[in-house]
């Protein structure tokens, strides 16, 4: 039954329309549904039913012009990409007007320094950084020029100290995300100078061998405990250019004690602030082809690369990105975004530059992954940047609550089919009747207001993509690239929410594919070893030509070490992987990061790592469980016991290796790139106990020593049980009847 207060409304809709004449009574009449017709006959009589039909149908009006609408994309989406010709095979987003490639985004943007001046003027000196004083607090701001005037300062101070204006003065940052970062990184801007970004993680002589490349003379630290790592190489005369440390934190006295006995002059990043107050300096505003940054790349073996980045390069990226985006998600002052994900990365770096440059603002996390969660739902970001994993974690605990409920799990089941039939058609909502049932507690997770997420880092599986998608109701774009192209090389583009790609060509570089005959990869064949060109492309390695004439060729191009695959829309997916490749004895070679990408889809793993030796000839495993999940499986099979006990129980052992080679299977390997034997490991690969980069890439040199000892076992009851079977065929030959003739095959 409507309400009184309803009919009120129709009727007096009705009126309002019947006086125009903007309303056909009879075609309103059969707008209405029958049940409202009827019940509107039963109560009301034909003149209340006239005006219920009439109001019904401004009602109806008014819904279908606010009714969601798809994404419209920037191109066709059945070719998002074109071939250049003259390149070889270069390629562009088929949205790009004519074949020249993006520079810049907008007028008079040049250098990093301009990118800062734009967000100050676009969100009106709006909010700018914000941090988390403690639990249960709110976010605290400054604004934008609140940060230029202590850049400025700062600045000032450095210079004051003997820091020379200019691209000899390297400035170490070994600082996690926070504000006194960003402002060392706009005072470098500001005054033409270099940051190289550090992080713990990368291992003590990784920063050694950083430290004395770089010929660091200034680092900011922001905790004692990476103070006294510096002082302590300093002491061990292991690096001797460190002339001063600058502190976020207050140290110890006896910390200060240490520095003064070994020259180091430590301040606290305020006394510096103050300091060029004092003594202002006028700006010295770098030119686009200065070095603006050097990103060590991790690396997987080896010491550490120096990719340099000028500034021309990150406002070329920025400007793919723009054109790639703004018109269609359209950031502005409004999006506030969190900050978790390393500035010394240059996925993050390229994240804040594009919300800088549309005024944004941006909180940090703070510091701590446990606190990520509360720290993300007391700020209620509109938008981050994240990795596969992350999503995979709240996938997983959404899967678990409903695990024991069939009711919950259909309901579940019922809401993310529904939203998946509006993503088919381009539409994504948060406001659906399913959002606000069941759906709205999953978006409560990361704050409640997400519209949009860059993921990058590692590749993400469809089904997890699909679900955050469904589950949000956000959009969300997976990217590709390296810090030697400044960030993403391609994107996926809005509109297109179709899984299995990495997307089209930022409009800053072209792509091309080149044969790798060894893996019988050809171009011919649409595959081959992906490349980038273009204005973001780095200068090279600093001080390295021998790795930086192995990585750009004689023609400008950067090769990735990745293989990739054309599809047919023009997108590019990534297949397999160049550089990690190893030849079993029979001669076959193999992919281990394929491999281990099929594994990792099964929900009782979380971490794997292919092995293969040389005179072998299969492949063996170490598999780490998603502890969670498994408890949970081998509860439900009857097997109890902490996850340590359950990965030395031989039935979970044999079911989660049946598991894997099913979607092994499943996913098209041949059966030499199956593993023949695993060993269950309870402790995941992480970057403190060095068995992963910080960007999780496996290390497999040192994986390989971790567990030296459990792949030469595993190696050894192959091998027996190889030696069995050639014993039992040839007992078999032995028993052979002497009236069989073998050449008839009787």
């Amino acid at each position: 039954m409507l309400g009184g207060a309803c009919r009120t409304c129709f009727r007096q809709l009705a009126q309002r329309q019947a006086a125009t004449g903007a309303v056909r009574l009879g075609a309103a009449a059969n707008i209405a549904t029958p049940g409202i017709r009827i019940t509107a006959q039963r109560c009301l009589g034909m003149e209340s039913v006239a005006a219920m039909g009439a109001g019904a149908a401004v009602l109806g009006g008014v819904l279908m012009r606010n009714r969601p609408r798809p994404v419209t994309p920037p191109c066709d989406l059945s070719m998002q990409s074109r071939e250049v010709p003259g390149t070889g095979g270069g390629r562009i987003p088929a949205y790009l007007e004519g074949d020249k490639l993006v520079e810049s985004c907008y007028d008079g943007m040049q250098t990093l320094h301009d990118v800062f001046k734009r967000g100050a003027m676009v969100s009106n000196n709006g909010p700018c950084l914000g941090w988390r004083p403690g639990p249960n607090k709110p976010y605290e701001w400054v604004t934008y020029n609140e940060v230029l005037d202590r850049a400025a300062h700062f600045g000032s101070g450095l210079i004051a100290l003997g820091c020379k204006p200019n691209q000899t003065s390297f400035v170490g940052i070994f600082s996690q995300n926070r504000v006194e970062y960003v402002v060392a990184d706009q005072a470098s801007n500001m005054f033409s100078m270099v940051t190289v970004p550090m992080y713990a993680t990368l291992g003590r002589s990784a920063l050694r061998f950083i430290i004395n490349q770089a010929q660091l003379e200034t680092v900011l630290c922001d905790e004692e405990s990476k103070v006294m790592l510096l002082l302590t190489f300093i002491s061990n005369n292991q690096v001797s250019s460190v002339k001063r440390i600058i502190t976020t934190e207050v140290m110890a006295d006896e910390v200060i004690l240490m520095a003064e006995r070994h020259g180091v002059q430590m301040l606290a990043f305020n006394e510096v602030v103050r300091l060029g107050q004092q003594q202002p300096h006028d700006q010295v505003l770098p030119s686009p082809d200065d070095l603006a940054t050097i990103y060590y790349t991790s690396g997987t073996t080896g010491d550490p690369k120096g990719a340099m980045l000028t500034h021309r390069n990150q406002i070329a990226e920025l400007g793919g990105a723009v054109g790639h985006f703004q018109d269609t998600i359209k950031f502005c002052p409004d999006d506030v975004y969190i900050s978790y994900l390393p500035l010394a990365h240059v996925i993050e770096r390229i994240m804040q530059l594009y919300l800088f440059t549309h005024g944004a603002s941006i909180g940090f996390f703070r510091g701590d992954v446990k606190d990520l969660m509360s720290d993300i739902q007391a700020l209620q970001p509109t938008c981050m940047a994240t990795v596969p994993r992350v999503l995979i974690r709240i996938h997983d605990a959404v899967m678990a609550k409903v695990q024991h409920s069939s009711l919950k799990k259909r309901l579940l089941r019922a809401a993310l089919q529904s939203k998946e039939k509006q993503l088919v058609k381009g539409i994504l909502r948060s406001d659906t009747i399913w959002d606000k049932l069941l759906l709205k507690k999953v978006q409560d997770q990361l704050g409640g207001r997400v519209r949009l997420m860059f993921v990058a880092g590692a590749p993400i599986s469809g089904k997890i993509l699909t679900f955050t998608r469904c589950a949000f109701g956000a959009s969300v774009f997976e990217g590709y690239g390296q810090t030697e192209v400044s960030g993403s090389g391609t994107f996926t583009i809005p509109g297109d929410n179709s899984i299995g790609h990495v997307g089209t060509p930022l409009g800053c570089n072209l792509v091309k594919l080149v044969d790798v005959p060894d893996m019988n990869y050809f171009t011919e064949d649409k595959q081959g070893e992906v490349c980038f060109k273009g204005p973001n492309v780095f200068k090279g390695y600093l001080n390295d030509k021998k790795n930086t004439d192995e990585t750009i060729d004689d023609d400008g191009w950067v090769h990735s070490g990745d293989i990739g695959m054309w599809l047919p829309n023009g997108t590019l997916r990534v297949i397999d992987r160049k550089k990690s490749i190893f030849k079993l004895a029979q001669g076959e070679y193999v992919a281990p990061e394929k491999v281990e990408m099929v594994y990792n889809t099964c929900p009782q793993v979380a971490q794997s790592f292919v092995y293969g030796d040389s005179l072998k000839a299969v492949l063996v495993g170490i598999i780490v469980p998603d502890p969670d999940v498994l408890t949970t499986w081998a509860s439900a099979k009857g097997i109890g016991g902490h996850i340590d006990a359950l990965c030395q129980n031989e039935e979970v052992k044999s079911a989660i290796f049946h598991k894997i080679c099913t979607l092994g299977d499943q996913a098209g390997l041949m059966g030499f790139e199956q593993v023949k034997d695993i060993y269950l490991c309870p402790d995941q690969f992480t970057v403190e106990n060095g068995l992963v980069t910080p960007t999780f890439k496996l290390k497999r040199s040192q994986l390989k020593d971790a567990f030296q000892t459990q792949i030469v076992d595993m190696y050894h009851r192959l091998d027996l049980a190889t030696e069995n079977n050639n014993n039992a065929a040839n007992n078999i030959n032995m028993n052979i009847p002497n009236n069989v003739d073998l050449k008839q095959g009787q």
